[in-house]
């Protein structure tokens, strides 16, 4: 799971760089207050309860077709959603149907749909 999140943490900084922070989902817009400042637009890549598939001989697990979903949180003193929806459309169009590689540039999973 962690080379999934270093992935697609490099994929969405490498193909949209309006994103000024990404990191794994820990419910941290639910409780802006208590922490430390952090530059927005913001993605949480929130990988949630994974189905985990047998042991194998090697002892590793599988896990087939799993979600993974990207909390997009952007600061806007604006009353118009357009901005935050257009930086949102944008993430979109940075990370959809890429895949996602390791740092030795090997594909792990799928294409990001």
């Amino acid at each position: 799971m962690i080379a999934h999140f270093e992935a697609l943490k490099t994929l969405i900084k490498q193909r949209y760089t309006a994103v000024k922070t990404v990191d794994i989902y820990n419910r941290q817009y639910q409780r802006t207050e208590k922490l430390k400042a952090i530059q927005y637009p913001a993605v949480y890549i929130d990988f949630g309860k994974i189905n985990w598939n047998g042991n194998h001989s090697d002892g590793s697990q599988t896990a087939n077709n799993h979600t993974i979903v990207l909390h997009f949180v952007n600061y806007d003193v604006d009353d118009s959603p357009v901005p935050t929806l257009t930086l949102a459309e944008g993430l979109h169009t940075a990370i959809k149907n890429k895949k996602l590689k390791d740092n030795t540039n090997q594909t792990i999973g799928s294409n990001v749909t």
